[in-house]
């Protein structure tokens, strides 16, 4: 007789007579069964060298030891032939243990169980949860039947379950997306093209939405004259719009040109600042409040670079935040208002 696999506990089939029948036991001994999920832990063999063996052969190639399994399940012909399938249940443990120092495990007959049940016998056999006597002993005519539970979900059953899971947690995810974004948005989704803006052209929009997506629709003509019109505001603002060195950087940005010297050199403005003294020593609060004592002209100083820009809508949502905080805490709300009036948005 051929080997066993030392797999865990058997399932063998000993009748090749009809393929059909055996896959169904080997179907109806491997599925789950109950809202639970129980299963047996089984391993089919179908090997033609076993047909026609006894359940006597089958037993005795069974592995050894005190690691082995303590039950072992046969598909025999009667388990074939018949619409229950009752599967022969065979124990091992006087294959483990010592019959002399247990001498109730000697000569145990096998009894038949049917294919939904072995999760059942096979789960507390292999764990000693039950012993074979409180099986042996509850069979009605040799069949033990089990608990009365429907069968647990099919492949397909179950690959629909698990494709309705990822749904809602698609579902879950997106909601808590949306709600991020709402927050992080201030309780108002922005457009496509406000939502790829970057940098202060982002902290623009968030701090005014609105006015933003009213700036996003306009022209690309009014984007860029919004943006050079802020510029100026923003050095007005500071202070430094009539100097004779800033005058001329102002006009040739609405001019569309490149602008002069000093403003060619960004360093060197800003060196300018701080050395005229005709530059105003305004200071503002940062208009998150956190920062107090803010130089006005500072802040504005990126202006007209910000306006300069390529894009016409990032030129002009940038230029405005530098404006903003040019502004500050306490005046950029009007600020804001003032362009909203000169360019009804």
């Amino acid at each position: 007789m051929p080997t066993l696999p030392d797999i865990g506990t058997l399932l063998v089939r000993t009748d090749f007579t009809d393929d059909d029948a055996w896959n169904q036991v080997r179907d109806e001994a491997t599925r789950e069964y109950g809202p639970d999920g129980f299963r047996a832990y089984i391993e089919p063999v179908s090997d033609p060298e076993w047909d026609g063996a006894s359940w006597e052969a089958v037993k005795a190639a069974a592995p050894a030891g005190d690691e082995g399994p303590s039950v072992l399940f046969i598909a025999d012909s009667t388990t074939l032939a018949s619409p229950e399938h009752p599967v022969l249940v065979v124990d091992l443990q006087d294959k483990i243990l010592s019959t002399a120092e247990f001498p109730e495990i000697a000569g145990r007959t096998p009894f038949r169980c049917v294919p939904p049940a072995l999760w059942d016998v096979e789960n507390n056999l292999s764990i000693a949860n039950l012993d074979w006597e409180d099986y042996a002993d509850r069979c009605e005519g040799g069949l033990y039947r089990g608990f009365e539970l429907p069968p647990g979900p099919t492949a397909e059953e179950k690959a629909e379950a698990e494709r309705q899971a990822r749904l809602e947690e698609l579902r879950r995810q997106e909601q808590e997306w949306l709600a991020a974004e709402l927050r992080y948005w201030g309780g108002r989704l922005p457009s496509d093209r406000i939502r790829a803006s970057a940098g202060n052209a982002r902290s623009m929009a968030r701090l005014d939405l609105s006015l933003a997506e009213g700036i996003a629709g306009a022209s690309p003509d009014t984007q860029r004259s919004i943006a050079r019109w802020v510029a100026g505001r923003a050095y007005e603002v500071a202070g430094i719009a009539h100097l004779d060195w800033v005058a001329p950087a102002l006009q040739a940005l609405d001019q569309g040109q490149e602008l002069p010297p000093p403003f060619d050199d960004r360093q060197q403005v800003r060196r300018r600042l701080l050395s005229d003294p005709r530059v105003p020593r305004t200071t503002v609060v940062s208009i998150d409040g956190r920062i107090p004592n803010m130089r006005r002209s500072a802040m504005a100083l990126p202006a007209p670079y910000e306006a300069a820009r390529t894009d016409p809508l990032d030129a002009a949502l940038r230029t405005l935040y530098a404006a903003v905080v040019t502004a500050g805490r306490d005046e950029y709300p009007a600020f804001l208002e003032e362009v909203r009036r000169t360019y009804g948005l």
